[in-house]
């Protein structure tokens, strides 16, 4: 979908409004909501990252989000607006802290501590150290994408703010959790000339969102599920998995043949939390493509754990995320636990 203003779509994604008259640091949604296709309630990176934008239109323009850690409470709906209630937890020098909370027809349906703080320029100094981009990693080319893209059957309101592409998960012959899974993503349209640092940080925190949760049944090698996660921002095509010596391409969620083979399915995925860290800040640009490595350390209890690490093009870590989340099996698969697969499907390629 094209911009409606000035403002990208991905600008007006994150976009809040003051409503001050009603309440001091009230705000809320600019632009209306967005529903990805086929999905019960508004996207989660909703929530994230229009919480990071009130709370950084609290603090001074030179302050910027070091962390969000947040919980989800409840589903929202996409034809009612979201009022955030922002409160100033600390003020300091150089570090801020807010809590914000997001209510929804009187209710809470999200709640987040954001922590700021004033750049420094003490950097020779500095401790510092970054775990470096992975090799051997497949790159998207920006031809071939945009091809891809405009070739794209679908309505242009289904697209989203953002496009993805997808590399593939690692190949490995060691335990489960030393698995990757690689993609490629960036916002649809370039940023606004004025889009500042903050808008920056705030369009990243959205996209973050896309694909994280769902690679803890995905390192376990469970691909099928009775709602398949949306992959409306993918723009298509073959994998770069194919040709890689690195990568294996993603099974693709396939329901009917799921059922006719008995295997398990994944019948719920809800997220819980989310927890984001912010590197450097300066170098986010999220009109450019970025690296997101995706993993899972942890599944049981009904629960997994899914970690995220992103790159920017030229190999700056700018990101990392924590999210965990509802999973189980469908009824029918409920005496098979999830992680418990791994001695039957080892000799297997995915």
């Amino acid at each position: 979908m094209a911009p409606t203003t000035s403002k990208s779509l991905i600008e007006q994604a994150v976009s809040v409004t003051s409503s001050a008259s009603v309440r001091p640091e009230r705000f809320t949604n600019t632009y209306p909501l967005w529903l990805p296709p086929t999905a019960r309630g508004i996207y989660g990176g909703t929530f994230i990252s229009q919480s990071l934008s009130a709370a950084q239109s609290t603090v001074p323009a030179d302050f910027t989000a070091h962390s969000i850690q947040s919980q989800f409470v409840r589903a929202g709906t996409y034809d009612k607006p979201l009022v955030y209630d922002v409160d100033r937890v600390s003020d300091g020098r150089s570090f801020a802290v807010r809590s914000v909370k997001i209510l929804q027809k009187g209710q809470v349906v999200f709640v987040a501590i954001v922590g700021l703080t004033r750049a420094s320029d003490q950097t020779s100094r500095a401790i510092a150290h970054a775990e470096p981009m992975p090799p051997n990693v497949p790159r998207p080319s920006d031809e071939i994408s945009e091809l891809e893209s405009a070739l794209d059957p679908r309505p242009t309101h289904h697209r989203g703010a953002y496009v993805t592409k997808r590399v593939g998960i690692t190949k490995s012959t060691g335990s489960l959790p030393e698995r990757r899974i690689h993609q490629w993503f960036k916002s649809r349209h370039p940023l606004s000339s004025f889009s500042g640092l903050q808008v920056q940080q705030a369009a990243l925190a959205y996209m973050c969102d896309n694909y994280l949760i769902q690679a803890a049944p995905h390192v376990n090698r469970f691909f099928d599920f009775v709602r398949p996660p949306q992959s409306e921002a993918d723009i298509g095509g073959r994998d770069l998995a194919f040709g890689s010596r690195s990568h294996d391409t993603m099974p693709a969620s396939d329901r009917e043949k799921a059922e006719k083979e008995g295997r398990p399915r994944i019948g719920m995925m809800v997220s819980l939390s989310h927890t984001m860290y912010f590197h450097h800040p300066k170098h986010v640009k999220v009109d450019q493509w970025m690296l997101s490595e995706v993993g899972s350390y942890w599944t049981g209890d009904g629960r997994g754990l899914a970690t995220q690490k992103i790159w920017s093009s030229d190999g700056v870590l700018l990101a990392s995320s924590y999210q965990e989340g509802v999973i189980r099996l469908a009824e029918d698969d409920r005496d098979i636990e999830i992680g418990r697969l791994e001695n039957k499907t080892s000799n297997s390629k995915l």
